[in-house]
């Protein structure tokens, strides 16, 4: 699913997509292949076409947060760190609702 996502521009699908991995990764504990380079092109797709809005961001923190403390053995940690960088300065902080 997420291989079919990997181009998609479009907010509400980047964020159903956010929804979808965090209640895989909370409920198996598992990053699946690809996963992460799916939702890591999020941030500059959207903000590509200025459509990067606190709810997506919001969705894509709750994933970063569920992955982080997850047992996924496969995770790249430096990948993550990375994109908690460009995904606490790509938004303004006041917009995420938590």
């Amino acid at each position: 699913m997420c291989q079919s996502l990997l181009q998609e521009d479009d907010q509400a699908t980047s964020l159903l997509l956010c929804n979808l991995v965090n209640v895989w990764v909370r409920q198996h504990q598992q990053l699946p292949p690809d996963v992460f380079a799916a939702i890591a092109l999020i941030p500059s797709r959207l903000l590509a076409r200025k459509l990067f809005e606190g709810g997506t961001a919001c969705a894509l923190m709750d994933d970063l947060k569920a992955i982080a403390q997850s047992q996924a053995l496969t995770i790249d940690i430096l990948a993550l760190g990375n994109l908690v960088h460009e995904l606490l300065t790509a938004i303004n902080l006041s917009q995420a609702r938590n």
